[in-house]
């Protein structure tokens, strides 16, 4: 019996065998399916970082696509498209050489043709080309990033040495402490950092895309603007004739934006429904003749009433201005005639728009500015972390630091006007608090 299992043993590893042989032991099949055919490269096109290879993909249905080979910093990487696409990106390149690609056509087993060798020769990469600028802020800094059309990803990263700020040093003898990284993926942006000391301090910044490529280092000497909240028991309302808010006296009043009740039940500023759109009020800051020089802005709506809806605020204007506003309407007006007359509300000559913003939603509105639903995070935010910025380097706000002493609130809309566009509607706003510099 033994024996007999033996001999079949020897019988089935025979026909094995011979079946193997039978295909002539090609290396070009797997799983039965044949050698795929070399793709035809009809173009190449050099673009920042890399380059665009076109392809004709040869008519073989067994064909799963096309892939590029090439080295990259050091290391070996690939670059895939499907039969169904007929251009390849090969990027990730920070330099202006030569460099080869391999190209090959694979099939659903993995298997691939033939090499072909194409040279590339990349435009200056985003890393290069893109540019930063950075400004003293309150409480920190502004960088300004440009010269990035292709919209690339860029991080601009951001060490700080606030101990030896006044002596010079190389990068290497510096004490650093990572500051942040900032992203962005635009063609020019402004960034901002706070929460930085009012001390001098020595920044180191670079910048690197999402390939590891990094920019030069530069060292930047900055001095942090100092900032502080301000007094909210000074404010009171200041009547101008051109105010044009209606008061809900089912509310609590003008005061309520500065009580400091922010949660719960807390008094909030109603206006009536007959109220005009857009709509504006004037506060006295009682800073004196010193005057202040906002920072930024803190907003809180109506606890947790209508999240995203109805008389919620949309959008924002914030104004300001030094001189009295009573004598400003008299003596500094703006004519009907002005071709800025709309812009700027009718608002006198004396006042200088400090910020303007909409309600930032963390994930996004619809694609048509509705609301449709909202996050945890985007409630979290809109309750407790809604603010805007005082920036001189907007387009629309070049006279955002001019030292005031009073400032007015424009409602440009809210969350049901802005869907459904209207001249007058109810709005309402828990609190305003605003930060700057004070002199005391």
């Amino acid at each position: 019996m033994k024996k007999l299992l033996l001999s079949f043993s020897i019988l089935l590893l025979s026909a094995m065998a011979i079946s193997s042989c039978s295909d002539g032991d090609r290396i070009d099949q797997r799983g039965g399916l044949p050698l795929p055919q070399q793709p035809k490269i009809v173009d190449v096109k050099s673009v920042p970082g890399g380059a665009v290879l076109k392809f004709q993909i040869p008519d073989d249905p067994y064909i799963k696509g096309i892939v590029a080979t090439y080295e990259r910093n050091g290391a070996m990487v690939e670059s895939r498209i499907s039969r169904y696409l007929d251009t390849l990106m090969v990027e990730g390149y920070a330099d202006l050489q030569e460099h080869a690609v391999e190209v090959r056509s694979f099939n659903a087993d993995d298997v691939k043709s033939e090499a072909q060798t194409v040279k590339i020769t990349p435009l200056e990469a985003p890393v290069n080309t893109a540019s930063f600028e950075f400004f003293e802020a309150f409480g920190g800094f502004k960088v300004k990033i440009k010269n990035n059309p292709t919209k690339a990803t860029l991080a601009l990263v951001v060490q700080a040495d606030t101990l030896n700020a006044d002596q010079d040093l190389t990068y290497e003898q510096r004490k650093w402490k990572d500051v942040s990284t900032l992203f962005m993926s635009s063609d020019s942006v402004m960034l901002t950092r706070r929460n930085m000391s009012a001390v001098p301090t020595v920044l180191s910044a670079y910048l690197r895309d999402s390939y590891g490529n990094t920019s030069e280092r530069q060292l930047i000497k900055i001095t942090p603007k100092a900032e502080t909240e301000l007094d909210k028991s000074k404010f009171k309302y200041y009547p101008v004739a051109d105010d044009n808010f209606v008061n809900d006296p089912n509310g609590g009043g003008v005061a309520a934006l500065w009580d400091k009740a922010t949660t719960g039940t807390g008094r909030f500023f109603v206006a009536a429904k007959g109220c005009p759109i857009p709509t504006w009020l004037t506060i006295d800051l009682g800073v004196g003749e010193e005057g202040t020089v906002l920072s930024r802005i803190k907003t809180y709506p109506r606890s947790d009433y209508d999240v995203f809806q109805g008389g919620n605020i949309r959008q924002w204007e914030f104004w300001g201005i030094y001189d009295d506003p009573k004598e400003d309407l008299t003596k500094n007006p703006c004519a009907k005639t002005d071709p800025d007359y709309q812009q700027r509300h009718g608002f006198s000559r004396g006042w200088v728009m400090l910020a303007k913003g909409e309600q930032y939603k963390p994930s996004g509105y619809a694609p048509d500015g509705t609301v449709d639903g909202w996050t945890p995070e985007d409630r979290e935010y809109y309750l407790y972390n809604t603010e805007y910025e005082v920036d001189n380097t907007n387009e629309l706000t070049p006279n955002a630091y001019d030292k005031i002493r009073y400032l007015r609130l424009v409602v440009v809309n809210t969350f049901a006007t802005y869907q459904y566009p209207a001249t007058s509607g109810a709005w309402f706003i828990g609190e305003i608090t605003p930060w700057g510099q004070v002199n005391k």
